[in-house]
């Protein structure tokens, strides 16, 4: 074949690549050609774009937009760098910020950056914890859940000479500052820390937060940024979360178009395990995701969820979400489950919220830390009532007749 036919990848990376490749193809025939070349009339053009449209011109599937707004959410943002700057600079800071802005990575970055200064990293979720020692990054074994820290807090007595804590709105309080104190062995007010928090610190209804000792923290500490910007979830998700839960997330640096975040519309429990099957089967099928890219989280423990009936219903198995997620066995071809309490400060491509049942308050909280767990699909299994008590809430606190039951540490 003369070169100038040959097509590779290469040609294929962007649609100027692309362009150039045709334009020499035309160029080798017009160079080639015998006689005059034909002037083809509109019908024959629009009857050789219906030939070629179905194979050139396809709907992009939703397996390739995953991957970019992926590509997007890997890369830091313009605030996360100015905080990291900060960190130099200031030996003391409160870093805070709605889920999904990146708190916990630039967390990670601090112990990367300070493994000089004999860091430790306490988070206040367990499986977090866990989940981050087996995700290969710098000294594991600095990494520990607040429960690890403080079952072993005589043996590290000053064994460390800075702390990271994230998810601290979790354990904002005065008996976990007196635990950090003994592992850096000194005061607390002066020692060398990195503390991020949530500010919608009532969605987490497991929280041992005391308002008190965060407005000492912000006190001794010499800087205090906000993260407005959030890099985790899609526009969809993002104005989904906080039409719900009336939380604010701040702006999204993705761009990449997700896909529009699915309610249930059935009423009936059975019914509406089925509509969540049919969904996964979808995605599955025609989006092209594997089943481990997406995972179903409930209110309840997944033994007593209706996680197994939406597994037997969609035909595919499932295994409770482990650390390390992506290496365990059951990855790709098993959906994961968690319970959504356990899942905080994790993600997922995908996740099915189920199980929506509870107090107004409870099932809001359930909502923001749930939904924002999932960094492009979404399907939320409300029932119709609910979803209507929810939607005529938000409207009234709209119009101002109805206090907005979310608020922000500042």
């Amino acid at each position: 074949m003369p070169p100038a036919l040959i097509g590779t990848k290469e040609d294929c990376a962007n649609p100027a690549a692309f362009m150039k490749f045709i334009s020499s193809v035309s160029q080798y025939w017009v160079d080639h050609k015998r006689g005059s070349a034909p002037i083809l009339g509109k019908e024959e053009l629009r009857a050789i774009v219906q030939s070629l449209r179905p194979s050139v011109d396809r709907v992009q599937p939703l397996s390739l937009c995953l991957q970019r707004v992926r590509d997007e959410q890997l890369s830091l943002t313009a605030d996360q760098y100015r905080l990291l700057d900060y960190l130099a600079a200031s030996p003391r800071l409160v870093c805070t910020g709605g889920a999904g802005t990146g708190k916990t990575f630039i967390a990670l970055e601090c112990l990367r950056r300070e493994i000089g200064n004999n860091p430790v990293f306490v988070t206040g979720t367990p499986l977090l914890a866990a989940h981050l020692r087996a995700s290969n990054v710098v000294d594991p074994e600095r990494i520990f859940s607040f429960e690890e820290l403080a079952a072993r807090r005589h043996g590290l007595r000053g064994a460390f000479s800075s702390l990271i804590v994230d998810e601290g709105q979790q354990i904002t309080s005065r008996g976990a500052l007196e635990i950090f104190a003994d592992v850096l062995g000194t005061p607390f007010s002066t020692a060398h820390w990195r503390w991020f928090s949530d500010p919608n610190l009532q969605v987490s209804g497991s929280s041992d937060f005391d308002p008190d000792v965060h407005a000492s923290l912000l006190q001794w500490a010499e800087a205090a940024p906000y993260l407005p910007e959030n890099c985790r979830n899609t526009p969809q998700i993002i104005e989904a979360v906080e039409f719900l839960t009336g939380a604010r997330l701040g702006s999204t640096k993705v761009r990449g178009i997700g896909p529009k975040v699915e309610y249930a519309k059935e009423s009936h429990p059975q019914g509406i395990i089925d509509e969540i099957a049919r969904r996964i089967q979808r995605w599955v099928g025609e989006d092209a995701i594997p089943a481990g890219e997406i995972v179903l989280l409930s209110m309840r423990p997944v033994g007593i969820s209706s996680i197994p009936a939406i597994a037997r219903a969609a035909g595919l198995d499932f295994a409770e979400w482990k650390p390390g997620w992506t290496e365990q066995a059951a990855y790709p071809a098993k959906l994961g489950a968690s319970s959504i309490e356990q899942f905080r400060g994790i993600e997922a491509p995908v996740a099915v919220l189920c199980d929506l049942h509870g107090s107004f308050a409870d099932v809001e909280r359930a909502l923001y830390l749930g939904m924002t767990r999932a960094n492009f699909g979404m399907f939320v299994a409300l029932d119709q009532t609910t979803s209507g008590q929810f939607i005529a809430r938000r409207l009234s606190q709209a119009a101002g007749t109805i206090p907005n039951l979310t608020r922000s540490a500042t």
